[in-house]
C-alpha cells in the first residue's frame, strides 16, 4: 500500500543517485585508464598488446537494465515485510 510505495520510490531514488555517480565515474577510470597507455605482455607474443577500454553504449543500456532490475528486487522484499507490520507495532519497534 502506502508504505510499499514509499520503500519503491526510495528504491527509484537510490538508483537514480548511483547512475548519476557511477555513469561518470566509469567514463572517467576509462579516459584515465587509457591516457596511462598501459600494456600487457601475452605468453608467446612478440610485443605487448596496449590496453584500451572502450565504453559502448550497449554496455551501458544493459548496465542500466540489471541495475534497475537489482534495485528493485532488493528494496521488494523490505517493503513487503514493513507492508505486513501494523502500523502500532512497527511505532514500537
Amino acid at each position: 500500500s502506502d508504505v510499499l510505495g514509499q520503500f519503491f520510490y526510495e528504491g527509484i531514488v537510490l538508483f537514480v543517485v548511483s547512475l548519476l555517480v557511477a555513469f561518470p565515474a566509469s567514463l572517467g577510470l576509462a579516459h584515465l585508464i587509457n591516457s596511462a597507455q598501459w600494456a600487457m605482455e601475452m605468453p608467446g607474443a612478440s610485443m605487448k598488446i596496449a590496453i584500451q577500454i572502450t565504453p559502448y553504449a550497449g554496455a551501458y543500456a544493459q548496465a542500466l537494465v540489471v541495475v534497475f532490475i537489482a534495485t528493485m528486487v532488493a528494496t521488494l522484499i523490505p517493503a513487503w515485510n514493513a507492508s505486513r507490520i501494523p502500523i502500532v507495532e512497527a511505532l514500537r519497534k
